[in-house]
């Protein structure tokens, strides 16, 4: 393939073996830039082709919350089934709604991920203002291109944490991270 076909999404590469042959691997040899994702077709008369192999495997969740081996756990709030694992990455992506808020839990607190899942996330009395949780810290994200002034109500934690209603002033398009138990 030409070096300049590379960046193209449907770049493809085909391999005509004279006849139906009986295939049970195929490999690719790749220099430095690699193909981070490809299939791998077949088709007995050119025309109509199928899939027998799609590199990474990707698995989307349908809950909103994935724990990686206790390490790191991740929460994400609106979208919907918006998490994708494959072999060598996690992708949290919008989907559909917006705004998109994920919330990202260091190994000491990943194993509690579908509990921190399972609670009430933040609301906001303005449209496009977002806010999240995360180990107490509470995090409002103004995603507008015009400052405002806004009310978020946090729900009480499952920590223990009381709940609580919480002014900010935010310019366009910014964000401010607040302390535990900040504007009680």
């Amino acid at each position: 393939m030409a070096r300049a076909e590379r960046p193209r999404a449907d770049s493809w590469l085909a391999v005509d073996l004279g006849a139906e042959q009986r295939v049970d691997r195929v490999l690719l040899g790749w220099e430095a830039a690699y193909g981070a994702e490809y299939r791998v077709q077949v088709s007995a008369d050119g025309a109509a082709w199928r899939d027998v192999a799609a590199v990474p495997t990707a698995h989307r969740f349908t809950g909103n919350w994935v724990n990686v081996d206790d390490r790191a756990g991740f929460v994400v709030r609106g979208g919907s089934d918006p998490i994708r694992v494959t072999a060598g990455s996690v992708t949290l992506s919008a989907g559909p709604a917006a705004p998109l808020i994920a919330e990202g839990y260091p190994a000491q607190r990943a194993g509690r991920t579908r509990a921190l899942a399972a609670a009430p996330a933040p609301t906001t009395d303005v449209p496009g203002v977002a806010a999240a949780l995360a180990d107490g810290h509470l995090a409002v994200f103004n995603l507008t291109n015009a400052a405002v002034r806004a009310t978020v109500h946090v729900p009480a934690g499952t920590d223990g944490d009381p709940a609580r209603t919480v002014r900010v002033d935010l310019p366009a398009a910014a964000a401010t991270i607040l302390p535990p138990a900040s504007g009680a």
